[in-house]
């Protein structure tokens, strides 16, 4: 699924981009990507209580200004970000490039669409969490009830699908944590397709959206909503190395 990037990158309009970090492998990109980084965002650094958070958050901006500076075909310090109420963030002057990021432990996922909004979700599936507990308070009626139908060695998975699902399409939708999670449905069962099933605003949001799975690396679940029906996906690995930057 995963492959090394071409030099030239193209982003066809019904096509979408997700990228892949692995922030473990190289521990002296934080040196390069804060040359990457705006006034607004050092100080944003600044404030991580914990030195491993605020490293993370340095080169998953960089990465993400690396890669809009690569399909944009500009400098990655230059450019500028503008920010819904909400906080989900666009392209100042360009409003073609759709982006999404997500980070967890060491893992980081970037996505790319033309026009069309896009969100990404990855999660470390950590097997001591009560999944039942969490979904009581979050998942809909009927997700909850297909949670628990699961094998007892298959909930912790469909959990996280379903989390990872539900977290992408409200970060691509960019309402934020406002968002009723309990007010749509996701499929969650392990080896089913990812989908939109149902959501109670508005009937004809399923064949609007369409949802993918990935697993960036074992031990991870990453899920991806996009306003389209894309054509293709293309899984790129990013070489974090200091060198690929420029």
């Amino acid at each position: 699924m995963w492959m090394d990037p071409p030099d030239t990158l193209i982003l066809n309009e019904y096509e979408a981009h997700v990228w892949r970090a692995d922030l473990a492998l190289d521990k002296y990109s934080q040196t390069t990507f804060l040359q990457l980084l705006s006034p607004e965002e050092l100080t944003r650094a600044r404030k991580f209580r914990f030195e491993k958070d605020r490293r993370t958050f340095i080169i998953a901006r960089g990465i993400l200004r690396s890669l809009i500076g690569k399909y944009l075909k500009i400098n990655p310090a230059a450019i500028s970000f503008h920010y819904s109420r909400f906080g989900k963030p666009g392209i100042l002057d360009n409003n073609c490039l759709r982006f999404n990021i997500s980070h967890s432990e060491n893992m980081v996922l970037c996505a790319f669409a033309k026009k069309f909004d896009i969100g990404v979700d990855v999660e470390f599936i950590n097997p001591d969490i009560e999944v039942k507990d969490i979904a009581a308070n979050f998942f809909s009626v009927n997700e909850i009830r297909n949670l628990i139908a699961l094998p007892a060695n298959q909930q912790t998975l469909g959990f996280f699908n379903c989390w990872t699902r539900k977290e992408a399409f409200i970060k691509a939708v960019g309402e934020g944590l406002s968002f009723p999670l309990d007010k749509f449905e996701v499929s969650l069962k392990p080896g089913e397709p990812a989908k939109l099933l149902s959501t109670d605003w508005e009937p004809n949001a399923v064949s609007k959206w369409s949802m993918y799975a990935m697993t960036p690396n074992e031990n991870f679940v990453g899920s991806l909503a996009i306003e389209s029906a894309v054509h293709e996906i293309k899984f790129w690995d990013y070489d974090i190395r200091p060198e690929s930057v420029t």
